[in-house]
């Protein structure tokens, strides 16, 4: 059984709108519609919702994102799915849309006498398999979908990763390598692991392209000669270190003398990288920042051991002076300037033409068979100490005229 519950009806407005959107906004008017009704009659529990629309183009705009589409229509697909969603609506043929009855225009006592306005569609009291369905996924689209679509270009180039980009947009090194490791699961599917985080082999992956990006700007020539099995120019700056080329990572390496030692692979035959270059900077601080700011022999020591940067020292010593931390911590405090000597400190007079006092103490002073305090005043000049009782103001008094008399007696 179908019965009619609610119903509403707008006037288009006055500003010119296509007959799409004029149905995509008829399409927003059930969806509130339906939310205050579920609203209303919240008490009943619905099995499930079904809401119906004649306009293909309008079913072609919901069952999309909103972001596939241009201002007007997007902000009106979203409030749709934030409504209702995009998976209860259907689509019903024009002739059985009992909505068209009030938008062609009609008395109240022809609609009173029409059972589609009450009852809806005859089909719709027969089970679900028997309602119309339509395939919203055919091919073309109608020239208004594609109209409000939003243009999106592509431009996939055969390096998708710009190194310059890449390591000038972002500050931190691990950073650096996580977002490449994202660009490069994004870009080649098949490589996509199971897991949502990234495994270990991706970052070294992405580690290895920026590299082999970064030695194909730098050492172009070096690259396209060892690659190919063929020697490098004797003028270039590659040759004092035997470079050699790594067929399994697709990069330069270092030669040396090396190949029998106990020691990893990656240390006997270091990756080449130039000393010019925001990534070997980002990479030099990442190693400092890992030693707990080590200094430069200290990082140095710890990026030989995978990296043969050119010029290593130097520039590994330039990019730990732009540490801030580091900055910070070996900048020294600012001392107050201290100001002129008072002049009986430098000028040249006799002896005791200036004299001081000063009281030292409490002391314990053991009188008979009591302890007393006392209080020492010594002449700074004349070395001469005398105890005096701590509240005797008057021997106090005394003891400076004698400190002063005997200072006297001395100069004369």
């Amino acid at each position: 059984m179908t019965q009619f519950v609610l119903s509403k009806a707008r006037v288009a407005p006055k500003a010119t709108k296509s007959l799409a959107r004029l149905e995509l906004i008829g399409a927003l008017m059930t969806a509130r519609l339906m939310d205050y009704v579920t609203t209303a009659l919240e008490r009943f529990k619905f099995d499930s919702i079904t809401l119906w629309t004649d306009s293909t183009v309008t079913l072609d705009w919901i069952t999309k994102p909103s972001s596939s589409w241009k201002i007007f229509v997007a902000n009106r697909v979203q409030e749709i799915h934030d409504l209702v969603g995009s998976s209860v609506w259907r689509h019903v043929p024009g002739k059985d849309n009992p909505a068209d009855l009030v938008s062609r225009g009609m008395t109240v006592e022809e609609i009173k006498s029409k059972n589609e306005y009450w009852h809806g569609p005859s089909w719709l009291q027969c089970d679900k398999s028997t309602w119309p369905s339509l395939k919203f996924d055919r091919e073309p689209m109608d020239e208004e979908v594609v109209k409000e679509a939003v243009k999106l270009s592509t431009n996939v180039a055969a390096s998708i990763i710009d190194p310059c980009v890449i390591t000038t947009r972002i500050g931190n090194y691990q950073r650096m390598v996580r977002v490449v490791a994202w660009i490069m699961r994004w870009r080649y599917p098949a490589n996509r692991t199971p897991e949502s985080s990234l495994s270990i082999v991706e970052l070294e992956n992405a580690e290895l392209t920026l590299i082999r990006q970064i030695q194909h700007r730098h050492f172009e020539n070096e690259t396209e000669a060892l690659s190919h099995g063929h020697e490098i120019d004797r003028g270039s700056k590659l040759l004092p270190l035997d470079p050699k080329w790594d067929n399994e990572k697709r990069v330069i390496i270092v030669g040396g003398r090396l190949q029998y030692a106990n020691i990893p692979e990656e240390a006997k035959h270091q990756i080449i990288l130039p000393s010019k270059e925001a990534f070997t900077g980002k990479l030099i601080q990442h190693y400092h920042e890992r030693a707990h700011h080590s200094a430069v022999e200290t990082t140095f020591s710890n990026l030989r051991q995978k990296y043969w940067i050119i010029g290593g020292r130097k520039t590994v010593s330039s990019a730990i002076h732009q540490c801030l931390p580091c900055k910070h911590r070996s900048t020294k405090a600012m001392e107050q300037f201290m100001g002129p000597l008072p002049p009986e400190r430098v000028r040249i007079e006799p002896a005791f033409t200036h004299i001081g006092v000063d009281f030292a103490g409490p002391l314990m002073i053991k009188n008979e068979s009591k302890l007393e305090k006392r209080i020492a005043m010594k002449c700074k000049t004349g070395g001469r100490m005398q105890g005096i009782n701590e509240h005797d103001v008057t021997r106090r008094a005394h003891a400076s005229h004698r400190v002063t008399a005997t200072t006297r007696r001395r100069r004369g």
